[in-house]
């Protein structure tokens, strides 16, 4: 193969040999570019590319993070102004139309109650409850046929070692 190339060669001007050499290194280059470089540029945008979404999850999470801690020392801050969480449910439920039919307290860190009422109203107050500072550890709900439930829970105050 060497020897037909070597005639070939041969056969032609030097200034078609300079056009066959620039053709080839062009035609080397352009190989280069489609199997090799190409390929590796386009995984190098891709890595930059998914490094940029990373950053921004992670700034995203962290900004999470910031706005739970800050929820969660201000659901301290307000849990700590609650004296009797017993109490507080008491009055609560009873401003908020619901029928209390047990509030066992465990102290004045922590109550077991069990309440009944609309549906939305109940969970409007247990909303509250968490604004307030309280926290449901359990919560079991039983729906009734006509819109009302009733609900069972065991409430702490925010921050208190009472399980």
């Amino acid at each position: 193969m060497t020897g037909t190339f070597a005639r070939y060669w041969a056969a032609r001007s030097a200034r078609e040999r300079i056009l066959l050499t620039i053709a080839a290194a062009l035609s080397l280059m352009v190989i280069f570019w489609l199997l090799y470089w190409g390929p590796v540029a386009q995984a190098i945008d891709e890595d930059r590319m998914a490094a940029r979404d990373a950053s921004a999850r992670a700034a995203r999470v962290t900004a999470m993070a910031a706005t739970i801690r800050q929820g969660e020392t201000a659901a301290r801050a307000r849990g700590q102004a609650i004296t009797d969480v017993g109490a507080f449910i008491t009055i609560s439920t009873s401003g908020a139309g619901l029928d209390l039919t047990r509030n066992d307290a465990a102290g004045n860190q922590a109550s077991d109650i069990a309440l009944s009422g609309d549906g939305r109203a109940v969970m409007r107050w247990l909303l509250q409850l968490e604004a307030q500072g309280l926290v449901l550890r359990t919560l079991t709900i039983d729906a009734g046929t006509d819109g009302s439930v009733t609900a069972r829970a065991h409430v702490v105050r925010a921050g208190s070692a009472t399980p």
